[in-house]
């Protein structure tokens, strides 16, 4: 995040403290299983062609097909949006986390634009969930 001489701030910030959230709670079905990993996030713009940067660097960050994300949600001005993406592979590296804010941090700032994380939640889901996910959204 950069903070302009006008007291402005650019890039990504969060809500408090980095919410990096594990949900324990889902049981996924026997042992193989990948993750639901959402993002909630409020950009500070409406305009299509910085929030397609945005969607495209958040995607970047993971490295997967276009049909592992759903980030169909088109935020309103100062709203926030659940952006997914469908974690099929085996294990997840949480540095991946950490790339996609370096990402998202660097388009804001390229674009004087800002974008918060309200939280991130890691959510185990069977592989079949995950893969009918992934089937749903081609």
């Amino acid at each position: 995040m950069k903070v302009g001489m006008d007291g402005q701030w650019t890039g990504l910030a969060y809500c408090g403290n980095p919410m990096r959230t594990i949900d324990y709670f889902s049981s996924p079905d026997g042992w193989e299983f990948g993750f639901d990993i959402v993002y909630r996030l409020i950009f500070n713009t409406r305009d299509r062609d910085i929030l397609d940067l945005f969607r495209a660097a958040f995607m970047a960050a993971f490295g997967l097909s276009k049909e592992h994300y759903n980030s169909s949600d088109t935020p309103e001005f100062g709203s926030s949006v659940f952006w997914r993406v469908y974690w099929d592979r085996n294990g997840f590296d949480l540095n991946l986390l950490s790339e996609c804010d370096k990402r998202l941090d660097r388009v804001g700032e390229k674009c004087s634009q800002s974008v918060v994380v309200l939280e991130s939640t890691i959510i185990p889901r069977s592989k079949k969930r995950i893969e009918e996910l992934v089937e749903f959204n081609k």
